[in-house]
């Protein structure tokens, strides 16, 4: 499966990726962290949207400010401690980046096919 800029993907921890770009490193690909399960929200360690989403039993959080320079590196910092797989070392930009292993994606949504699919249901209502 080769992802681009926009995709979305869903991890094997539930926590929900977009894929940044389109040029990746073997094995993966750099993305921004859209959505968090509650259930790891302190060790993240952000401060959080006071809206819940749900999604096949999980509920989600979103950051409030995700990439302002100091969340970021919060993030980052906390993604090395608790999910390191989760970030890669960029020797290029000499900096940590978000980083996505593909035998960690559960599911990839890529718009274009969902937006088909949804088209193929027919109008929702009237």
């Amino acid at each position: 499966m080769r992802l681009r800029d926009g995709d979305a993907v869903v991890t094997v921890h539930g926590f929900i990726f977009y894929i940044f770009g389109y040029q990746h490193p073997e094995g993966g690909y750099d993305a921004f962290l859209k959505y968090v399960p509650e259930s790891y929200a302190d060790e993240i360690g952000l401060e959080w949207l006071p809206v819940r989403w749900w999604r096949r039993g999980l509920t989600l959080l979103r950051p409030r400010m995700l990439y302002s320079p100091e969340n970021y590196r919060r993030l980052i910092s906390s993604l090395r401690r608790s999910f390191p797989e989760y970030v890669r070392y960029s020797s290029t930009l000499n900096r940590y980046l978000l980083y996505v292993p593909e035998e960690l994606i559960a599911e990839a949504y890529i718009p274009s096919r969902e937006l088909h699919r949804l088209r193929g249901r027919g109008p929702g209502d009237e």
